[in-house]
């Protein structure tokens, strides 16, 4: 089973792609300039926009866009996971612009591969048996489980990274959000984590009486915008309209 996960931001996202549990490819987009200059393959630098800028900020928008359909498109993959829009979060400036993208993803993307979302929340408790985990639990669960690459660069790359993240912020813990390329990385590995539970699930390779309580919790989970569990949510694919 061919997969991609991604962690959609107007600045920072990240998608990795996967093959029976393995890591085959990645594209990661950071506003730092010197992750492109060391992996030109893997990193995208994003361009910046000025304060109240819409020209840029729409421009920013297509590039990233682009760049993440292309990137898709171009591996061969069945499904995408992908987090959903955060329902309960402030109507803010930057949320309000996160569903902006989201929705030109959905839009571009349904009528080639079969999509998943999952709300933060989900993945949070899905990978850390917490709803409310911080960015530092989420980074502690992904120690505990790394990476299977299937080729030494990419191990080399997710390495590089973890390592720069560890000792400039995980350790100082600060409490704004870091924009680091890692804290994408973590969460596209959550959701292609729970991407291939749930494919596992519907062959018949795994059982739901054996999964731990806080995956069961996410496949029986409905909220008031999702008031249909995992099982019985369809994937969004143009060929379900």
């Amino acid at each position: 089973m061919r997969y991609a996960a991604l962690d959609p931001s107007t600045d920072g996202s990240a998608i990795t792609i996967w093959e029976d549990g393995k890591l085959e490819n990645m594209l990661l987009f950071s506003k730092v300039q010197k992750w492109e200059k060391k992996f030109p393959n893997h990193v995208v630098t994003v361009p910046k926009v000025s304060k109240g800028n819409e020209q840029e900020r729409v421009e920013r928008l297509e590039f990233v866009s682009e760049q993440i359909v292309d990137f898709i498109l171009s591996n061969d993959i069945e499904y995408l996971c992908m987090e959903d829009y955060a329902y309960n979060a402030g109507k803010t400036a930057s949320q309000v612009q996160l569903a902006e993208f989201g929705g030109i993803l959905r839009k571009d993307l349904y009528k080639h591969v079969k999509i998943r979302t999952h709300d933060p929340l989900s993945v949070k408790l899905y990978w850390t048996d917490s709803g409310k985990a911080t960015k530092w639990e989420m980074f502690e669960s992904y120690i505990e489980e790394p990476v299977t690459c299937i080729d030494e660069l990419l191990h080399d790359i997710v390495q590089t990274i973890h390592d720069d993240y560890y000792l400039k912020y995980f350790q100082k813990k600060p409490t704004k959000p870091t924009g680091h390329l890692m804290e994408g990385v973590v969460d596209s590995v959550a959701l292609a984590s729970l991407m291939e539970t749930e494919l596992k699930f519907r062959t018949g390779e795994i059982l739901l009486n054996i999964m731990n309580e806080s995956t069961v919790r996410v496949f029986n989970r409905v909220t008031k915008n999702i008031p249909y569990c995992l099982i019985d949510r369809p994937f969004l694919y143009k060929d379900n309209q």
